[in-house]
C-alpha cells in the first residue's frame, strides 16, 4: 500500500478451509507487531494474516479489537536456508496483462469501443443492485428497504457494517414515530444508537449543530432511549482513521435524520416516490435540502447506487412496467465521474495517461464492476478489457501469441 495502514489490502486467504478477505501485515519478527503499535491502531482492525520470518515473542498477536490474528512463519516452509534460496531467484515472465496499462491505444484512438464495454459492465452492476433490492422487498417493508439502502450509502466503504448495525437496531417506523413526537427525534435516535451521544464539540462542529440543537438532541435521546430501550453501539465499531470530515458518520447520520424528519408528514417512502423523476435533479435537490447538506457528488452516487435501483425493484414488485422503463431510461442519463479510489485506479489501469473522460453513471458503474471483480481479484482471464487488449494492443497481442499472457 506504501501508505498508512497494513502492507497489503483486499487479500483473499484460505484459513482452516475458509476463504477470508482482509489486510495482510508483514514483519521480520513477530514482536514488531507490538513494537510498531499495531495492537492499538484501528487501521489494523481488518488484518486477517500476520506474515513473519522469525517468531521471537510468546505473546499472541491481536488487533485493537482484541481479535486474534493468525500468524504464519515463512521460514517453516522453506526447503533450504534462505541465503541459498536467494541465489536461485530469477524473474519469470508471466505476461504483460495487469502489469502495464491495458488499453492505451484503444482508449486514445477508438474510445467508443471502450465506452461500449464500460456501459455493458455498468448494466451488469446496476442490474445486480436492482436484484438485491428486489430480494430485500420480499422480506421487509419498502420504506425500511429504502432506509437501509440510504444507511449503506452514507457508510461508504469503511463504515457500512456500522450503518447496517444501526439499521438493525432502530427501524424506520420507530424513527418516523419519534420524529413526530420529539424535536429532532430521528436524529437523536440515530446518533444515540450509534454511540455518539453525548456529542463532543468536535463532532457537533462536523455536523454543523448549534449548542441549542445539540442540547435538544441529547434531551430527546434521554427520553427516547428509556421509551424504546435503546442500547448504544460501541464507538469502536466505527472506522474513523483517514475518513474525510465530510464523510464522518456523525455528519452523515445527522443528514439522514433530518431527511427523515423533513419527510415526517408523508413518510420517507411516500416523499421519495412523490419526487418527479425527470433526469434525477429532484433527487439531488431532496438530498441537498438537509443540514448538513449532502453534496452533489455524493448525491449522484446515492442516486445511482440506491435510489434508482431501489425504484426499479419497487416497480418490479408492484408490476409498474411504465415506471421500470422510466428508471431504465434514467440510468442512461444519470451523470457520473471517476471520483473515487476504485474508479480512478481502474481507469488508470485501463487507459493510462490517455485523456478518457467518464461522463455517465453507467460508465462509472462499469469501472466499479471491472475494478472490483476483475482487477482487484486479478481475473484478467475473464475480463472484457483484457480481451480487447489482446485484440487491439500490440504489446499484449505479441505476448498472447507467445503463450505468456494469462488468458
Amino acid at each position: 500500500t506504501h501508505q498508512d495502514g497494513p502492507d497489503f489490502r483486499d487479500a483473499m486467504v484460505e484459513i482452516d478451509n475458509r476463504l477470508v478477505r482482509g489486510s495482510v501485515e508483514l514483519h521480520l519478527r513477530s514482536s514488531d507487531w507490538r513494537h510498531h503499535g499495531h495492537h492499538l491502531d484501528p487501521a489494523y482492525d481488518d488484518v486477517v494474516l500476520h506474515v513473519i520470518a522469525d517468531h521471537d515473542s510468546p505473546v499472541d498477536v491481536s488487533g485493537p479489537n482484541s481479535r486474534p490474528v493468525p500468524t504464519v512463519r515463512l521460514t517453516d516452509f522453506l526447503n533450504a536456508p534462505l541465503a541459498r534460496l536467494a541465489q536461485h531467484v530469477f524473474a519469470a515472465s508471466l505476461g504483460s496483462l495487469g502489469s502495464r496499462t491495458c488499453l492505451p491505444t484503444l482508449a486514445g484512438g477508438q474510445p467508443d469501443v471502450l465506452r461500449d464495454v464500460l456501459r455493458r459492465s455498468g448494466w451488469l452492476r446496476l442490474t445486480a443492485k436492482r436484484l438485491r433490492f428486489a430480494q430485500a422487498l420480499e422480506f421487509l417493508p419498502a420504506g425500511e428497504v429504502l432506509y437501509r439502502g440510504l444507511l449503506d450509502a452514507i457508510g461508504l466503504m469503511n463504515n457500512r457494517e456500522g450503518m447496517a448495525m444501526v439499521g438493525s437496531s432502530i427501524p424506520l417506523a420507530v424513527l418516523e414515530f419519534a420524529a413526530r413526537k420529539h424535536p429532532a427525534g430521528a436524529t437523536a435516535l440515530l446518533l444515540g444508537s450509534s454511540g455518539f451521544l453525548p456529542i463532543s464539540p468536535a463532532h457537533a462542529g462536523l455536523a454543523e449543530l448549534s449548542l441549542s440543537e445539540t442540547l435538544a438532541i441529547e434531551q430527546s435521546f434521554t427520553e427516547l432511549a428509556h421509551q424504546y430501550r435503546v442500547e448504544a453501539l460501541r464507538v469502536s465499531i466505527w472506522t474513523l482513521n483517514r475518513v474525510r470530515p465530510m464523510n464522518h458518520p456523525v455528519r452523515r447520520l445527522v443528514s439522514l435524520g433530518q431527511l427523515i424528519e423533513g419527510s415526517v408528514e408523508q413518510g420517507l417512502l411516500s416523499t421519495f416516490l412523490a419526487l418527479p423523476l425527470g433526469s434525477g435533479a429532484s433527487w439531488r435537490e431532496w438530498l441537498a435540502s438537509v443540514q448538513p447538506s449532502i453534496g452533489r457528488t455524493r448525491s449522484d452516487q446515492i442516486a445511482v447506487n440506491v435510489l434508482a435501483p431501489f425504484l426499479a425493484a419497487y416497480a418490479d414488485v408492484t408490476n409498474d412496467h411504465a415506471l421500470a422503463e422510466h428508471v431504465g431510461t434514467l440510468w442512461e442519463s444519470l451523470p457520473g465521474a471517476a471520483d473515487d479510489s476504485i474508479s480512478k485506479s481502474t481507469l488508470t489501469q485501463i487507459a493510462g495517461d490517455q485523456k478518457f473522460r467518464i461522463t455517465s453513471a453507467i460508465e462509472s458503474q462499469g469501472l466499479h464492476e471491472i475494478g472490483r471483480n476483475g482487477c482487484r481479484q486479478l481475473r484478467c482471464f475473464e475480463c472484457p478489457i483484457a480481451a480487447l487488449a489482446v485484440m487491439h494492443e500490440p504489446d499484449h497481442r505479441v505476448g498472447a501469441e507467445r503463450g505468456i499472457a494469462p488468458i
